[in-house]
């Protein structure tokens, strides 16, 4: 919102604004994974690529997923994920979440 196109910012700006970003990411990352009950570091980075591209609202609205995580499904997490707008327009990042979320599991 800072920027009109055609506006210039310099590297430093840039690398300012990603670290501003990614910080508020895995900072929400956090709190989503307290409410979900999820304290595996490789899980609570995988929301915050989430985070980071949905915005701090968009992985909370799966509550289907939620659930089923909650309940230990995994094939109906999976499932909840990829039945998803995020899905169909970015199924590639949504794969690396997956991967990312539940390799530990």
């Amino acid at each position: 919102g800072k920027l009109k196109p055609g506006d210039k910012i310099t590297p430093a700006e840039a690398e300012l604004w990603f670290h501003e970003s990614t910080d508020a990411a895995l900072n929400s990352a956090k709190s989503i994974a307290k409410d979900w009950g999820i304290t595996n570091e490789q899980q609570i980075t995988a929301i915050g690529l989430a985070v980071y591209q949905m915005g701090p609202g968009g992985l909370p609205k799966f509550k289907e997923a939620e659930a089923a995580y909650q309940a230990g499904d995994i094939r109906a997490f999976q499932a909840a994920i990829r039945d998803s707008d995020w899905y169909r327009q970015t199924p590639d990042r949504v794969e690396k979440f997956l991967d990312r979320f539940l390799t530990p599991m």
